[in-house]
């Protein structure tokens, strides 16, 4: 039923995203399966700096047991998991909005004490620790059938973290420091009402709008942390309990953090934070040798996971012992950050802080250049900036291109984390004007929805500068793409853009002639194999000419001859007796 969680000083972490390598949902395997002992159930917690002994259980075999794939249901990958019921019982989906199972075993006496009211179907794991240092840290998540219809009543299934006899659950920020319980944190009863510290709180209530969270509990804490303080390289007592309050009915769980039993000198604060991408987090480490402040000693910092991964910081701590790390995150993710410096024992690391960094997609949108001016026929390239509400740059969002005027052309592009994205498109055969345009597609459903930025840019094309010393002569016969027979024939040269051309579709699919008069621009490759010949009929036709000279008297040449009022005779081989000549 409801519950009182415990621990010592405590903060908060909210669910990150999934990595590629976590399991997808929760398995448990309790005790009854193979290999799953209270002796493994303990020594999994162990982090750095701890040794773990001593071990003892109180509960059935399937009370207690192992999990995996939490990591965006509670919050963590994997760890130990106590129940008042069924371990397995946790698994989702949320079917059931009074999960229940009943053990019929008796409560516990330091439970009871703590809650006030008697308890029944205790599960109790407890062991002995040597910390390393005078700080030991976990973290858990409680759970619990009991939310929310029994928020705020004396229904309260009990769970406390006892270290050396003082149980060390505290609601964040509260004081004097109040128990973890389903009473202390919630979203109210009725749900929405009278809410307690609903910042901790995760509703998953089938009858409230819940179901989404993929665990049968109807309601579940944040990641909470217990910082404890040890007796340092001496033996210590830890015990965990959970109990049903008052009943037997509904079950309740609590979820202890594989590896987060860590006991050193350096901490690391705030526990976990979430931002938008493109913005600034700050972690502080806080360093104590004899129980004081220790000043001048060296800290570093790293990203040990995520999209931030092996971004290092150094601080030195000041004369309250305190080193501070801050970086930018332009990538949706989780980062898990840790400190360690050199103690007189040697290298300690700090417990592990968790940075989630929420997508928030583009608030403005740039393109560069705004406007620009090539040669037909080339490429021409636009880079998108996108930044978030902060101004940072907002990473891995989706923008959509399209181009209209002289020609078409469309793309898809992701901002990288500087928040740029870059398209380019090929430009068309004749001189136009085109404008590209982008949009933000932050939801990334393909069209632009209210609120999704967008820009445009211009782009002019024009007719490029002729190549001094460029030659071409033509003159042959060609099969155009249409069937029809042609013929072709002119000159051009490119210091002085003179010459003139001709050529005849001699039908039946279209017949016309097209006569050269004005040469424009003359363009010959630097290995004079191919050129491209631009002009003007009288009537105002713009024509392109592109050819190339590929063997001698005139083997393999080809011949292309296109207008803007779109006659194309595709690029051909000339027929025997044709000839290319092209001079550089």
């Amino acid at each position: 039923m409801c519950a009182i969680l415990l621990a010592p000083l405590l903060a908060l972490v909210l669910v990150p995203a999934q990595p590629a390598a976590a399991v997808l949902g929760l398995t448990i395997q309790d005790q009854t399966d193979p290999g799953i002992t209270a002796t493994t159930l303990a020594q999994s917690l162990a982090g750095t700096g701890v040794t773990i002994s001593n071990v003892t259980y109180v509960g059935t075999a399937t009370s207690s047991g192992q999990f995996q794939g939490g990591l965006t249901i509670i919050g963590f990958d994997e760890g130990v998991i106590l129940s008042s019921g069924a371990a397995k019982g946790a698994v989702g989906p949320n079917n059931n909005d009074g999960y229940t199972t009943v053990l019929n075993t008796p409560g516990d006496a330091d439970l009871t004490a703590l809650a006030g009211f008697p308890t029944f179907d205790a599960t109790v794991l407890a062991f002995d620790v040597v910390p390393q240092a005078a700080l030991l840290t976990f973290q858990y998540v409680f759970a619990s059938e009991e939310y929310n219809e029994y928020a705020n009543t004396r229904y309260n299934d009990t769970f406390a973290f006892f270290v050396n006899g003082t149980n060390c659950a505290t609601v964040p920020g509260t004081v004097p420091p109040k128990p973890v319980s389903i009473n202390t944190i919630n979203g109210g009863n009725p749900f929405g009402t009278n809410a307690q510290n609903p910042a901790f709180y995760r509703n998953n209530d089938l009858s409230d709008g819940g179901g989404a969270i993929n665990t049968q509990a109807d309601g579940l804490t944040v990641v909470l942390t217990c910082t404890a303080t040890v007796n340092a390289g001496v033996t210590n007592h830890v015990k965990l309990a959970i109990a049903d309050g008052s009943d037997r009915i509904l079950d309740s769980w609590v979820f202890l953090r594989g590896k987060s039993f860590v006991s050193s000198n350096i901490t690391l604060a705030p526990e976990t934070d979430t931002n938008p991408t493109g913005t600034q987090h700050t972690v502080t480490a806080t360093v104590v040798e004899g129980g004081q402040p220790a000043s001048g000693k060296v800290v570093t910092f790293m990203v040990t996971a995520g999209p931030n991964a092996g971004l290092t910081g150094t601080g030195t701590t000041d004369v309250n012992g305190q080193a501070t790390f801050t970086y930018t995150g332009n990538i949706a993710g989780t980062d898990s950050i840790k400190a360690t410096y050199i103690s007189p024992q040697g290298p300690q690391d700090s417990n592990t802080v968790t940075k989630v960094w929420k997508f928030e997609g583009a608030a403005t949108l740039t393109l560069a250049p705004p406007a620009d001016t090539d040669p037909v026929s080339t490429q021409h390239c636009v880079t998108a900036t996108a930044r978030n509400t902060a101004g940072g740059p907002a990473a891995d969002v989706t923008i959509k291109f399209s181009v209209s005027g002289s020609t078409s052309a469309s793309g898809t592009a992701v901002t990288d984390t500087n928040g740029e994205a870059e398209f380019c498109y090929a430009g068309p055969t004749f001189p136009g004007a085109d404008v590209i345009s982008a949009f933000a597609d932050n939801n990334k459903n393909g069209t632009q929805d209210a609120n999704e930025p967008s820009a445009t840019a211009t782009k002019a094309w024009v007719f490029p500068a002729s190549n001094a010393g460029c030659k071409i002569t033509y003159g042959g016969r060609i099969t155009a793409a249409n069937g029809d027979k042609a013929t072709f024939g002119g000159n051009a040269q490119g210091d002085t853009n003179t010459g003139e051309s001709q050529y005849s579709d001699h039908g039946p699919a279209t017949q016309r002639d097209i006569h050269v008069t004005t040469i424009l621009a003359v363009l010959c490759s630097t290995d004079g194999t191919s050129g491209t010949i631009f002009g003007q009929t009288d009537d105002g036709t713009l024509v392109r000419i592109d050819v190339k000279d590929l063997g001698e008297p005139g083997r393999d040449d080809t011949y292309r001859i296109r207008t803007n009022t779109g006659y194309d005779s595709g690029e051909q081989k000339l027929e025997k007796g044709g000839n290319i000549q092209i001079h550089k």
